[in-house]
C-alpha cells in the first residue's frame, strides 16, 4: 500500500517496499542460487551424461558406469530412497538432475553437488566443472574448499555480514541521495558480472556521494571527511583513519578510482569487491545516520 504526501502528491514506498530496492550482490545472498548457477550445474551433469550414450544399449556402457552408481548412491544415501544402478539410463538421470536444479531448494542442489564431488567415482572433468560453476559470474554466496581432505561447500561470508550489509543498504535506500543509491546498485551489478574493479569504484563513490551530500562544498571524499570531522561526525580518530584508508586504497590500487589501463589492471578479486561493498555501504549508512541525528538534534 502506498502512502501519499498530501502537500505535493509524491508517493512514498512503505519500508518493506523500499527495503532491497538496491540489491545485494548475489555473492552476499545466502540461501539463494541464481538461475544461471542452476543451469550451469545441470549442464555439467548433462555434458557427462551425453558422453555416456552408447547406441544399442539400454543401460550405460561399462565405460560410464560411474553415472548410474553415483545417481543411485545419491538417491539411497542423500535422499533416503531405494534405488538400483541397473534401473538408470541417460534420459532418466538427465531429467532428474534438470528438475532438481530447476525446482529444488537451494540446499537440495548444493547437497547434490557436494555428494558428487565427494564420490569416489566422480570423474575429474565432472568434478572440475561442478567446482568451476561457483566462480562463474554472477558468483553465488557459496564456494568449494577442501576440509579434512573432502570437497566441502561453505559460505563465502558469514550470515551476520550479509545481514549487516542488507541493513546498511536499506539505510542508504531509505534516506540517502539518489547518486549513492545508483552507485550501490551499479556496484552490486558489477560484482555480479565479475567486474570487480568497477564494483569497488562504485562502492567508494556511494560513500563519497553521501559525504558530499552532507558537505556540498567538498570536492573529494578526503576533503569531505576532513570537514565532517570538524563538524564532530568522526570524533574517534580510528574511525576517521579507517575512512581515509579506504579512500587511499581506491586511489592507489592501480587506478581503481580512475581510468583503468589494461597494462595496469588492478589486483581486485571477488573477496575484495565483497569487502568494499560491505564496508562502503556501512560507511555511507553511518554517515547518513549521524547526519540525521545531528539535524534532528
Amino acid at each position: 500500500m502506498l502512502m501519499t504526501d498530501g502537500n505535493n502528491g509524491t508517493c512514498h514506498l512503505t519500508f518493506s517496499q523500499r527495503h532491497g530496492l538496491v540489491p545485494l550482490p548475489e555473492a552476499m545472498e545466502p540461501e539463494k542460487l541464481s538461475k544461471n548457477f542452476r543451469i550451469r550445474v545441470w549442464r555439467a551433469f548433462h555434458d557427462d551424461i551425453e558422453r555416456s550414450r552408447n547406441p544399442g544399449y539400454r543401460f550405460y556402457a561399462s565405460k560410464y558406469q560411474h553415472l548410474p552408481c553415483m545417481m543411485a548412491d545419491f538417491n539411497c544415501e542423500a535422499a533416503g530412497h531405494w534405488d538400483d544402478p541397473k534401473k538408470h539410463y541417460p534420459d532418466k538421470d538427465n531429467e532428474f538432475v534438470m528438475q532438481l536444479c530447476k525446482a529444488g531448494r537451494y540446499d537440495e542442489v548444493l547437497t547434490l553437488i557436494e555428494f558428487m564431488l565427494r564420490h569416489k567415482l566422480c570423474p575429474k572433468d565432472l568434478r572440475r566443472q561442478l567446482t568451476a560453476v561457483f566462480d562463474c559470474p554472477p558468483p553465488v554466496a557459496y564456494h568449494v574448499q577442501k576440509i579434512g581432505g573432502y570437497p566441502t561447500i561453505v559460505l563465502r561470508a558469514s550470515l551476520e555480514s550479509g545481514v549487516a550489509a542488507r541493513h546498511a543498504v536499506g539505510t542508504v535506500e531509505e534516506i540517502g541521495p539518489d547518486s549513492a543509491k545508483t552507485h550501490l546498485r551499479t556496484a552490486a551489478e558489477s560484482l555480479n558480472a565479475g567486474n570487480y574493479a568497477d564494483s569497488v569504484r562504485n562502492s567508494i563513490h556511494a560513500m563519497e556521494a553521501v559525504a558530499r551530500m552532507i558537505n556540498p562544498d567538498a570536492r573529494t571524499l578526503s576533503t569531505a571527511l576532513k570537514k565532517l570531522k570538524k563538524k564532530g561526525f568522526l570524533k574517534h580518530g580510528a574511525m576517521n583513519q579507517a575512512f581515509e584508508k579506504l579512500y587511499s586504497y581506491t586511489s592507489d590500487e592501480a587506478g581503481i578510482r580512475h581510468s583503468l589501463l589494461d597494462k595496469d589492471a588492478p589486483d581486485v578479486g571477488l573477496d575484495e569487491a565483497m569487502f568494499m561493498f560491505s564496508v562502503c555501504a556501512a560507511g555511507a549508512a553511518y554517515l547518513l545516520t549521524k547526519h540525521t541525528e545531528t539535524a534532528v538534534g
